[in-house]
């Protein structure tokens, strides 16, 4: 286990003191009182004077959130919600890592509101990614739902048609699909390509684009 940093202000209360009691046990400390000690030494001096009177680790937590660093800390979260982007798999994100963070930052932020959850999730979505509809998200009592939900979604939004992807056009008859021909030119041999261009709402332009051969 990985050497315990002193508490100054950066983490949750929360999960530094599960980290610290996870430490005491990997050393042998089983004493309640002991690890909570070791835990007020290990406090930077820059934080709140802890009270000598803690008996109980959730005493220790409520005294840590009274020190302004865990304000600052918490509205830090917040803003890092506001500039978290979703990208979908295919778009070279990673939607597991995505999720990790969203909640990790909403547990920092000490988000509980659903719906302040939901404003969060949607405003990371690029419009593009057309990933949630708001039907579908009205009935969602819990955060696990709200996860299993858009991860549903991103499932199925993964083989959608957006600006910029990249098609490939068969000829049912032939089995051929659209690629390049070739033809004489004045200026020598020429390849006639079609490029297509793919916008919202499943519009398709076809455009001729010539490229000469010397």
């Amino acid at each position: 286990m990985e050497c315990l940093q002193r508490y100054d202000g950066n983490v949750h209360p929360e999960l530094w003191v599960k980290k610290s009691r996870a430490f005491c046990l990997l050393n042998k400390i089983y004493e309640v009182q002991l690890k909570l000690r070791f835990c007020i030494e290990m406090i930077n001096t820059t934080i709140v004077k802890i009270p000598n009177n803690i008996v109980a680790f959730d005493e220790l937590i409520n005294a840590l959130k009274k020190d302004i660093s865990f304000m600052v800390f918490k509205d830090t979260c917040k803003r890092k919600l506001q500039s978290l982007k979703y990208f979908s798999d295919d778009e070279y994100g990673d939607t597991s890592k995505f999720i990790a963070e969203f909640r990790m930052f909403c547990f920092g932020a000490e988000i509980n509101n659903l719906e302040e959850l939901k404003q969060y999730l949607f405003q990371s979505i690029p419009s593009h990614c057309r990933i949630y509809n708001d039907d579908d998200y009205r009935n969602v009592a819990s955060m696990d739902e709200l996860i299993r939900l858009f991860n549903n979604v991103a499932s199925n939004n993964i083989n959608v048609i957006r600006t910029g992807s990249v098609v490939k056009l068969k000829h049912i008859a032939s089995g051929k699909y659209l690629s390049c021909r070739y033809k004489n030119g004045p200026a020598g041999y020429e390849m006639v390509c079609i490029k297509i261009y793919i916008f919202l709402l499943y519009t398709i332009i076809i455009k001729n684009l010539i490229i000469r051969y010397f």
